[in-house]
């Protein structure tokens, strides 16, 4: 990738340039994504750290999912890792699926951004319950996305969910976990870190 920094310095500076993302109805953007905005790395655990370092310098292959429960650092340690390229682009998976109903040049200014970006995070990844319909619609967008990111950008995404890898295949099928799942996965364990942080007040 663009950058070879030595992810397991805490200390390192960013290298990203650029993170694009799509904004609220409002036109803000959420706080821990704003463009330009580098983040801790110290929270990561250690192992996450490594591995990150190793992804970057060509030693593990992407896509990289980061797995885990609710509050673990999924979201944080992705955007770390977009913050050692030169380009991300951010997109929550629900956010991404009701872009099927905005309209048509909104679509393809996300599918231009999505095919020329050097990483692609996809955040959020999850199964709830729902009619067999909007679970196609799902599948369908899950899948159109990672194949275009294979295709165009060898892979270069990172996604985040809660959901165990068995679940995901059973609600998305073999060629969604196919293409997710053929580079590195990463299981975050450990408490939810929003609910363990001290009470104030």
């Amino acid at each position: 990738m663009a950058d070879r920094m030595d992810f397991t310095r805490t200390d390192a500076r960013t290298g990203l340039k650029r993170l694009r993302t799509v904004p609220k109805l409002n036109g803000e953007y959420p706080a821990r994504i704003e463009p330009g905005k580098s983040r801790s790395r110290e929270k990561i655990a250690q192992p996450l750290r490594k591995l990150l370092g190793e992804l970057l310098a060509g030693k593990k292959r992407l896509p990289l999912v980061i797995s885990g429960p609710p509050g673990t650092g999924k979201t944080c340690a992705a955007l770390c890792f977009a913050d050692a390229v030169w380009d991300a682009y951010f997109l929550s998976f629900p956010d991404l699926v009701q872009l099927e109903f905005a309209p048509w040049d909104q679509q393809n200014s996300m599918r231009r951004e999505l095919e020329r970006a050097e990483l692609v995070i996809l955040d959020d990844v999850a199964v709830g319950v729902e009619t067999e319909n909007s679970l196609r619609l799902r599948r369908e967008v899950l899948w159109r996305t990672l194949d275009l990111r294979e295709r165009r950008a060898n892979g270069q995404t990172v996604v985040t969910t809660n959901c165990k890898r068995d679940l995901l295949t059973r609600a998305f099928g073999q060629a969604v976990e196919s293409r997710m799942f053929c580079g590195t996965h990463f299981e975050l364990l450990g408490v939810d870190q929003r609910l363990s942080r001290p009470h104030n007040g």
